[in-house]
């Protein structure tokens, strides 16, 4: 199995819009399965949306797209100073690769499992 994406997410730099390519028809069967019975992954969250960030449009995940907000001026200008703290960002609920490469891993467990105990 296969996942192939054509971009990255400009904030998180996560995937966006995957695309799982199956190389049997058996494997195909046993990922829809594995997905949505066994083991769900939120692939929801790596959809593709663009944002105005600056003045250009942005390609950024469903998850980025709900929660950024960019940093006031005034905020920056305390920040120089030392008046407060610097912001921290939520983790993004999107698939990372390192994450999405596990999650293959555990598919892949979960499909030969048989073979391995016979």
């Amino acid at each position: 199995m296969i996942f192939r994406w054509n971009y990255k997410c400009f904030l998180c730099n996560h995937p966006i819009d995957l695309d799982p390519i199956p190389e049997t028809h058996y494997e195909w069967l046993a990922y829809y399965q594995y997905r949505f019975v066994y083991n769900p992954v939120p692939l929801f969250m790596n959809r593709m949306y663009y944002k105005t960030i600056g003045e250009k449009m942005r390609r950024v995940c469903s998850s980025c797209f709900s929660t950024y907000k960019p940093v006031p001026f005034r905020v920056l200008r305390d920040r120089e100073v030392g008046l407060c703290r610097v912001r921290t960002t939520n983790q993004p609920l999107s698939l990372s690769i390192d994450e999405l490469m596990e999650w293959l891993g555990g598919m892949e467990e979960f499909f030969y499992s048989s073979r391995n105990h016979s």
